[in-house]
């Protein structure tokens, strides 16, 4: 089965689902999250996600459903319910200071103004 090509987004960090997903991590998957944060490669997946539920939400809109249902599942795909999760209290224990400093960084590349590579 081929793959469909993703649709990149222009500026996938201005996309809801960015900080959605951002947020669904320190959430459920909190160490990931600053293991990832840590590595330098929490953006690369923040952006990767926001264009694959962007994509999908598109495609889903072209079959026919409405852009909350679209989005609604698009969002459900990447980000199961909190039933279809772990107990919070069996989630591994990440700092709060260490989920602010991650939310003060996603906070500054949401703000920073888009420059143009010429």
């Amino acid at each position: 089965m081929k793959l469909k090509e993703l649709i990149p987004l222009e500026n996938p960090k201005r996309d809801p689902a960015w900080q959605a997903y951002l947020d669904f991590l320190l959430e459920y998957q909190p160490e990931r999250a600053w293991s990832l944060f840590q590595s330098k490669r929490l953006e690369s997946l923040l952006d990767d996600r926001a264009t694959q539920i962007a994509n999908m939400e598109e495609d889903l809109i072209k079959q026919g459903r409405s852009r909350d249902e679209a989005r609604e599942a698009a969002y459900s795909e990447f980000m199961p319910s909190a039933t279809d999760l772990p107990d919070q209290a069996s989630l591994p224990n990440v700092l709060e200071g260490q989920q602010q400093e991650i939310q003060n960084w996603a906070d500054e590349l949401i703000l920073r103004p888009q420059t143009e590579i010429t």
